[in-house]
Order: C-alpha cells, then structure tokens, then sequence
C-alpha cells in the first residue's frame, strides 16, 4: 500500500506541476514595449487615424485622417516581420478580428522614416478615444 501511495502522490504532484508552469508562462508573457524598444528610430507622434485589418503585410494598419498616409503597424522596421505588431491590448479588442474600423486617437513611435509613396512602419504605444465602426459603414446600397 506505501508504493501505491507513493505512486499516486508522485503522480499528482507532476501534473500539479505541469498545470502551474504552463499557467505561468502564459500569465508571464511579456509583451514587447513601443516606446523604448530598440527599432524606434525618432520621437513618437499623435495621430487621429482609423485603424483596420487589411490583407497582405502589415495587416494591422491606421490611416491618417485628412491625408492618404497609411502607417503599418509591426514589430521592426522589416513589413514582413512574423511578429504581431505592437500595440495595446484594448485596440486589438475594439478590431474584433476583422470585423471592424476603429477610429481613435494613437501615439505611434516610428520604425522606418517616412517617405513619399511607401507605407510607414510604426508601432502602437497609446489607443485611446475608440470610435467602433463595422465593415462597410459607408456603402452605398445598390
């Protein structure tokens, strides 16, 4: 009977252990900083956008209200990063996948310099004032 309870308790306390470290480093995960991360190149700015998901690399992307600049939300000045862009948590939530426009006021920090006729790569640091518009808000009906 002593070996049997040996067993049991053994047994239990690896998957205790195994439930415990996997909440860890779940609850643990650091997420990567915008301001203060290495690949920022200037001062961040304030911008009044709209931001979207969209097809094709970056897919996180904010327009610039009043102007044709779109930013390209990454995580390094590299628009084929694997990475999620770096952004706050509450603007990922208000995209709800792809279902959504979401205008807001964004501190960004830039990635790459800004340039005529090419996508700015930009991280999120703040979302803030969130407007939730649905896809197609503004279509005419046919």
């Amino acid at each position: 009977m002593p070996v049997m309870r040996r067993l049991l308790l053994g047994s239990a306390t690896i998957i205790l252990a195994a439930a415990v470290t996997g909440q860890e480093s779940d609850a643990y995960k650091a997420k990567p900083a915008c301001k203060g991360n290495k690949e920022v190149i200037g001062e961040c700015f304030q911008v009044r956008g709209r931001a979207f998901v969209s097809n094709g690399t970056p897919d996180l992307r904010i327009w610039r209200v009043r102007t044709k600049r779109i930013l390209g939300v990454t995580a390094s000045a590299d628009a084929n990063d694997s990475d999620e862009g770096i952004a706050p948590e509450n603007l990922f939530r208000a995209l709800g996948g792809e279902q959504h426009f979401v205008f807001g006021d964004f501190e960004v920090c830039p990635l790459t310099r800004e340039r005529e006729g090419h996508m700015q790569m930009v991280c999120v640091e703040r979302a803030e004032n969130l407007f939730i518009k649905p896809y197609g808000y503004g279509a005419k009906k046919q």
